[in-house]
């Protein structure tokens, strides 16, 4: 474990030690016991199962972005850097586009251009300028790279996903669960894309000592690099990201993951449908009245498939799921997605 933990923390501007040095920008955001989602469970063989909602949906930038962006540009910030260039199928990009106005920075974000059209939108709301850029993220990132590279000294680099100083800010959503008087989990579940926020939750773990916390990553069919390395044990490229979970993008996570999964030794991972994400974003409107993008659903996927559920635990009878939140929806969007793939309003619940 101590391996894992000194390889990422070197590789950080400052350890996890300082986490007070700077004040938390980001929104501290409810972690609510979920009875609509128990009260499905009732005469099901998950009925004793108590289910937990952290709403990160509710940040300022609509995702759980806002965490470890955040982080990341108080640092360019203290440096002296007044501009920042993301590379971001959406909401990391708008993260950062927040980032830079609390800060009184510039912004120049860089997507593919298989980003939504509201996502384009929100962002040059914002005040971000907007370039679009390659058929996926990576090729997004290389421009975005070539424009730091151009003016290094005084432009500051945010990807998406793969910083320590990112996961140092997510990591804090941890700490709002344990000290939010709930009791503690016995399992997290967390959507995975490029692998930022499972990073940040196993380090927040690994800081209060919960290693017998489970982890389930969620990815999706088409956008599951993290399932793909995991189950190899080896860092796995894939050919292209075919799901409608766009913000799952990543062809290849960080290679941090995989140390810090192992390192925790209690991670397990799980890949569901596009129309399996799309019933979870639908169903927690139903449920909560929040509005989510798939890449979100996918993560309560889980608790609203029966098939699904039967590869919980059984030992998980307190769960917590991330609502990581997203920008890649709309009340239109949501109506296509429930064309798609069937779930009319009359449709029967899981």
């Amino acid at each position: 474990r101590s391996k894992a933990t000194v390889s990422v923390l070197n590789w950080g501007v400052r350890t996890l030690g300082g986490l007070e040095a700077m004040p938390n920008l980001h929104v501290h955001t409810p972690y609510l016991r979920s009875y609509p989602i128990e009260d499905r469970l009732k005469g099901t063989a998950d009925a004793e199962r108590e289910i937990y909602v952290k709403l990160e949906c509710l940040q300022a930038s609509g995702s759980f972005k806002d965490r470890g962006v955040l982080r990341l540009c108080e640092h360019y910030h203290a440096e002296g850097i007044r501009q920042l260039v993301s590379s971001s199928g959406g909401n990391a990009g708008l993260a950062v586009a927040h980032a830079g106005r609390v800060l009184g920075m510039k912004v120049h974000v860089v997507v593919p251009k298989t980003t939504k059209v509201n996502v384009v939108a929100k962002l040059v709301t914002v005040g971000a300028k907007v370039e679009v850029h390659g058929q996926n993220w990576n090729q997004a990132d290389e421009k975005a790279r070539a424009l730091v590279a151009a003016d290094p000294e005084n432009i500051g680099y945010c990807n998406p996903f793969d910083h320590p100083l990112m996961w140092e800010g997510h990591s804090t959503l941890v700490d709002e669960i344990a000290s939010s008087g709930q009791p503690k989990p016995d399992a997290i579940i967390l959507s995975v894309g490029g692998g930022g926020l499972l990073n940040g939750a196993l380090l927040g773990l690994q800081r209060h000592g919960w290693s017998d916390v489970a982890v389930l990553a969620i990815g999706a069919v088409g956008a599951n690099s993290f399932h793909e390395t995991f189950t190899s044990k080896a860092l796995q490229t894939l050919p292209a990201i075919t799901s409608i979970c766009t913000s799952m993008g990543a062809r290849t996570v960080s290679d941090q993951c995989l140390p810090l999964a192992e390192a925790h030794g209690n991670v397990t991972s799980m890949v569901v449908t596009d129309a399996q994400a799309v019933k979870g974003m639908v169903e927690l409107a139903v449920d909560h009245r929040l509005l989510v993008e798939p890449t979100c659903g996918a993560a309560l996927a889980p608790l609203y498939e029966e098939e699904l559920r039967a590869q919980l635990r059984p030992e998980w009878k307190r769960i917590a799921v991330v609502v990581c939140g997203g920008n890649a929806v709309s009340p239109d969007l949501l109506r296509e997605y429930r064309e798609k793939f069937g779930l009319l309003p009359d449709s029967p619940r899981a």
